[in-house]
């Protein structure tokens, strides 16, 4: 809080020749990765404890603030470049991120799991896992995990 204080006494003195930056979209981008980077860790976490990290998929419909934060974290790939197209949608260990929604001190974070047979490919198996995940803001400033949904097919 003290950092928009300060925000707000370098803007209300500056000159009006000059234009003040955003406090709130820094720390709303930074609160984006924190929470973000819980979510992403709980999916990993789930299974054994050598479970390897998620790939994120860009679409072109993700915010950029949450395009971002993604790419900060882990690695990407965009949605036309998947391996594997003519029999996944989405690949195994690939992440489609559906939405982050901060609200204050709480955030939901939903998302799909590959692997998810392409349309018509009936040899493939697999049909993704999707999950809904609540965050909570601890005093710190991080992001603990309040419930998690996981659902298959």
């Amino acid at each position: 809080m003290q950092l928009r204080h300060l925000a707000f006494l370098f803007c209300g003195t500056a000159s009006l020749n000059f234009a003040c930056a955003s406090v709130p979209s820094l720390s709303s981008q930074s609160d984006m990765e924190s929470a973000l980077n819980t979510a992403l860790s709980a999916i990993e976490g789930r299974g054994s404890p050598r479970s390897p990290t998620v790939v994120i998929v860009l679409t072109r419909t993700m915010p950029p603030e949450l395009r971002r934060a993604a790419t900060a974290l882990r690695d990407a790939a965009n949605d036309f470049d998947l391996p594997d197209l003519e029999k996944y949608s989405l690949p195994r260990g690939y992440l489609q991120i559906e939405s982050l929604t901060i609200n204050g001190d709480s955030a939901v974070f939903r998302g799909l799991l590959g692997p998810v047979p392409a349309l018509g490919n009936r040899s493939a198996s697999g049909c993704g896992e999707r999950f809904e995940i609540h965050l909570t803001r601890v005093v710190r400033g991080g992001w603990v995990v309040t419930s998690a949904t996981e659902v298959m097919c």
